[in-house]
């Protein structure tokens, strides 16, 4: 098990990665100096990753890349189910260079989606927006399936999407349109949004869950909020979940405290994953 924290080079201040709006080098020198062993990269294109600059830095720190996030090319009006089927086809097809640089990587990360399924308002009717999105998740699944990479969609609160903002819903979404190699991301703000009890869905989910994103119910480091993180933390393992723990919240106070903060939680709370 890997502990991981979250990075992107440019974003919205107010997104919940503690190591934001700096080179990539310089947030894996901060992640490593801090005690993590891994990281999530919020990536739009491939295209613009520095391949030989970044996975250098990560093996020169001994660094371990074990998840890339898309969500940062819906700002480029990427949909998985947008009515244009050419907007569609070209968010299918940077889902696939998501895959194929972790294919081809090394590292053996997973691609996690959310946002770009799109908003359901935006397609005339019910049924077209079900078909498309069903269509462009069908094939992702098979082409993540192909080459051998671990694909996860999670479920994103209403405030941020229109449709698909429960497990229940996306775990009837994703048989229904047979998306097999697609699990579910586990990320506890979105959950606090949407789900009558937390503890609950994760236990009659558990065999779903393909990534797990730590924060507390305000997106602050684990411990600012109001969370009971013995019960959450102890539901998660007792699914037998074995993939890395990302560290998504917000860099408040600062990034260096929050860093500081978010180890100790996973020291306290999958200690054996400590410089493992």
């Amino acid at each position: 098990m890997k502990i991981a924290v979250t990075i992107a080079e440019i974003c919205n201040p107010n997104a919940p990665f503690i190591l934001q709006d700096r080179p990539y080098v310089e947030s894996l020198r901060l992640a490593a100096a801090h005690g993590f062993d891994a990281i999530e990269l919020q990536l739009a294109d491939p295209k613009r990753l520095d391949k030989d600059a970044f996975f250098g830095c990560c093996d020169e720190l001994g660094l371990q890349l074990v998840s890339i996030a898309t969500g940062l090319a819906r700002d480029e009006g990427m949909s998985l189910s947008s009515p244009d089927e050419a907007v569609r086809l070209k968010t299918v097809e940077r889902i696939y260079s998501q895959i194929d640089l972790a294919a081809e990587c090394g590292h053996q990360p997973g691609v996690m989606m959310g946002l770009l399924v799109g908003r359901k308002s935006d397609s005339p009717s019910h049924d077209i927006w079900r078909a498309n999105l069903g269509d462009s998740l069908h094939r992702i699944s098979d082409y993540g399936k192909k080459r051998g990479v671990a694909v996860t969609l999670e479920p994103v609160n209403h405030y941020d999407s229109d449709s698909l903002n429960t497990w229940r819903e996306m775990t009837e979404f994703l048989d229904d349109f047979h998306c097999d190699h697609i699990k579910i991301g586990l990320d506890l703000y979105h959950m606090s949004c949407e789900e009558t009890n937390i503890l609950e869905t994760i236990r009659r989910y558990g065999d779903r869950v393909g990534c797990v994103q730590l924060m507390d119910h305000n997106r602050q480091v684990p411990g600012r909020g109001n969370f009971n993180f013995d019960e959450i933390v102890e539901t998660i393992k007792q699914t037998g979940y074995q993939g890395p723990i990302i560290m998504e919240c917000l860099p408040l106070p600062d990034a260096e405290t929050a860093l500081d903060e978010a180890v100790q939680v996973f020291t306290k709370y999958f200690a054996r994953a400590i410089g493992g």
